[in-house]
């Protein structure tokens, strides 16, 4: 590890992983330097962080779960959105490429974190697992995003360095896999921040971040169980739901609120965040998303979020959640306490449908700060018209926050979109293949590992 450069990404600098581009960092730093002081360590962390806040994580990974699914079209000019709209994603998406990209620097820069830290006998071990904890949170995040886009993805818990031939060459590894680590890693980082609690920045990792993220892995990982007690612990740590009529403060970036649990900071002009500029129409923004007319239905005219979070302008709908067209300062949302309710309702339902059960009352919580009526079970008579209730408020609460063509595959629901929207590909047999985003060409043509192989049907 001494032997070798430590790059400290402190100015927004690329790793282009398994991508053979070679690349002139803007800083370096010798690792035995990096890992000196608190002070060095900590910008480390700082670049772990910084590499969040690339527009291939923030922006296009949460806008093509609604872009490929039923809540946003392609409504400008960029072609690689348009391929994402309209089901022709071809393996050399620049987008797709991006998001691969900025996912494998960001889990790289928390490799070295780790492996610099790890044993390390010059700091205490509180200083240690606070450091290590909240590079792990990063790293399953990251990992969790590309197996949800990719399903069996190269893992590694190594920096990059050394033999770069045997770096590039990685196998895929199954997603039953790729989800253990994860788990494994969010349980280890669950330990070394235990008594952060909510943290007093929600830009920053806390336990209370981590047990979030749990609970949603453990929901996609079909364990109901462990997702309804992470779910818990996480509104037991007192966040709570902002006032209905402040809704939409929960995402403006200059007023506090108790219901975000965990956001990618934006708060000068080292980094800009163009969500807003996307999602705007003119003449504030570029309007390369336009939310559907059938996202804009889903909301009952009763509800509060219908035209202030997705809004009707003549023949135009638009999300609104991100507005700082001028700054461009809206904090990326990962994990907030509307979510965590969600989680537990749907968990809890799926152990077993209790007529006006608890289920009932944590989705009400969410339904009553929209302005709606509380569901009972004259209207959710089994699981089954339940959870279609927690599928609507789901599409609803979470739009424009990278959750709803995940949803839909996890449902098993996605190929029915696709072909309600007409964009379902019919050039083979397998419809499912089309769940899948494909592998960026450049990784194929790089990673010559024989378990390095195209997802069919690109």
């Amino acid at each position: 590890m001494n032997k070798r450069i430590l790059i400290i990404l402190l100015s927004g600098w690329l790793l282009q992983a398994c991508v053979d581009v070679e690349v002139q960092p803007t800083d370096e730093v010798p690792a035995e330097q990096a890992f000196a002081s608190k002070n060095s360590i900590q910008a480390v962390l700082n670049g772990v962080y910084d590499g969040l806040q690339s527009a291939a994580i923030v922006q296009d990974y949460v806008f093509f779960a609604d872009l490929a699914a039923d809540n946003f079209v392609s409504a400008g000019s960029n072609i690689a959105y348009r391929e994402i709209g309209d089901n022709r994603i071809t393996s050399f998406n620049g987008a797709i490429e991006g998001i691969w990209n900025s996912h494998y620097d960001v889990i790289n820069r928390a490799n070295e974190l780790i492996a610099g830290l790890s044993g390390n006998p010059n700091f205490d071990q509180e200083f240690l697992d606070s450091q290590i904890g909240q590079a792990r949170f990063i790293r399953s995040f990251a990992y969790f995003n590309l197996v949800r886009m990719f399903g069996p993805i190269p893992y590694r818990e190594q920096p990059a360095g050394g033999d770069i031939e045997a770096e590039i060459n990685q196998p895929r590894v199954d997603t039953s896999t790729v989800y253990q680590n994860i788990i494994n890693d969010l349980n280890a980082a669950e330990v070394e921040l235990e008594g952060t609690g909510t943290g007093s920045d929600n830009t920053l990792v806390s336990e209370a971040a981590v047990k979030a993220l749990l609970a949603r892995v453990y929901l996609y990982h079909g364990n109901n169980d462990m997702a309804a007690e992470k779910a818990q612990e996480v509104i037991d740590f007192g966040y709570s739901l902002v006032s209905n009529e402040n809704y939409m403060d929960i995402f403006n970036e200059a007023k506090s609120n108790d219901e975000i649990i965990f956001a990618i900071d934006y708060v000068n002009d080292e980094a800009r965040n163009t969500l807003s500029t996307f999602s705007q129409p003119e003449p504030e923004g570029r309007l390369e998303v336009a939310a559907t007319k059938a996202l804009y239905d889903a909301f009952a005219d009763e509800d509060l979020r219908k035209d202030t979070a997705v809004v009707q302008e003549g023949d135009i709908y638009y999300l609104n959640k991100y507005t700082d067209v001028v700054n461009l300062s809206d904090n990326g949302i990962v994990l907030r306490l509307a979510e965590m309710y969600l989680i537990k309702a749907e968990a809890l339902n799926e152990l077993n449908y209790v007529a006006d059960g608890e289920a009932f009352d944590l989705l009400n919580e969410v339904r009553n700060r929209a302005g709606l009526a509380d569901l009972d079970a004259s209207m959710a008579a089994s699981q089954e018209e339940f959870l279609q209730y927690i599928k609507e408020e789901r599409r609803r609460e979470l739009a424009g926050e990278g959750h709803r063509w995940f949803d839909l595959i996890r449902y098993g629901d996605a190929v029915e979109m696709l072909e309600e929207k007409g964009t379902l590909r019919r050039d083979n047999d397998d419809l499912d293949n089309q769940l899948l985003f494909p592998i960026p060409q450049s990784e194929i043509d790089t990673n010559l590992d024989p378990e390095m192989y195209q997802n069919e049907g690109y």
